[in-house]
């Protein structure tokens, strides 16, 4: 690297930790860019759309309809609930939380994020009830379908990170994974309960949220394609599951060391798949290091 170089990168790094600064203070201001609240109206189309999100009324074969209709007034009910005691802090993290979630959807499928998962959005019992907000399916003959249930983490707060994580180390205590109601498999050939789900907090700092949201708005797929957060997501969700297989075997849980066996093998090897994206400045996301480090605090190294 040339003298000159090395001032250029300096400048780099500089600018990216101005606006990542700029970013939190708006954040703690509780103020949304104009570009999270166009993008939060289309993750909002996207959330209605059965490409995406898992949608309760059409298990009404399966549950019945006043089965079905009485989960959605539960919703209802859990959702004005939250909405009667929620903060402006809290509309702004669910905004970006949206905005964060949409595109993980759509560029898992565009751009393969999530090497050829199907990952939808669950329905909104299972967001409510399960605390889960997306599922990623891999499939393939030989081994059939493996699951995993992602829960989105942009609270930008440690306690919130520990808290979805304590959860989690409570499940394996018990020897029982997560669960989801209202699942169907990518091929239409299983519809119902879903039960031993690994689940894993995934999370970026606000400055990502919004540059992701100004590519999304503006287009870019070429920008998106090829974006860090995809290698970022994978070693968090990694990280996650070689630390709690690891923690289910000290705890003698031998049913959830194998869903998270099965969990590893794939992401395992997404990983290596991701090997020649360089994840950059994104290496020391403040959200993304703070989501491997209360790993690490929750489940032992």
């Amino acid at each position: 690297m040339t003298y000159e170089d090395s001032i250029l990168r300096n400048i780099d790094r500089q600018r990216t930790a101005q606006k990542a600064e700029n970013s939190q203070k708006r954040f703690e201001r509780k103020e949304t860019l104009p570009v999270i609240e166009r993008a939060h109206a289309r993750a909002k189309q996207i959330f209605s759309d059965r490409t995406h999100a898992i949608q309760s009324p059409d298990f009404f074969s399966v549950y019945g309809e006043d089965g079905v209709k009485a989960d959605m007034r539960e919703v209802i009910a859990l959702r004005k609930r939250w909405e009667q005691k929620e903060t402006n802090y809290d509309r702004v993290t669910k905004k970006m939380g949206d905005v964060l979630e949409a595109i993980v959807l759509v560029h898992s499928k565009q751009s393969d994020w999530l090497g050829g998962a199907d990952v939808m959005k669950t329905s909104s019992w299972d967001d409510y009830k399960n605390k889960t907000d997306m599922l990623a399916e891999w499939y393939s003959p030989e081994d059939g379908s493996r699951l995993l249930a992602l829960a989105i983490d942009v609270t930008f707060g440690k306690i919130a990170i520990e808290k979805k994580l304590k959860k989690i180390r409570e499940e394996i205590d018990r020897g029982e994974l997560g669960s989801i109601k209202y699942f169907k498999d990518r091929r239409g050939d299983f519809m119902g309960t879903r039960n031993n789900v690994p689940r894993t907090v995934i999370g970026v700092s606000t400055g990502v949220v919004e540059e992701l949201a100004n590519a999304w708005m503006k287009n870019d797929d070429a920008a998106l394609k090829d974006h860090a957060i995809q290698v970022v997501l994978v070693e968090e969700i990694l990280t996650q599951l070689t630390a709690m297989q690891a923690y289910a075997k000290r705890k003698h849980k031998d049913a959830v060391v194998g869903a998270y066996q099965q969990a590893l093998v794939v992401v395992g090897q997404l990983r290596k798949k991701k090997a020649e994206i360089p994840i950059g400045r994104l290496a020391h996301d403040p959200i993304a290091e703070e989501v491997k480090k209360k790993t690490r605090d929750v489940f032992g190294n």
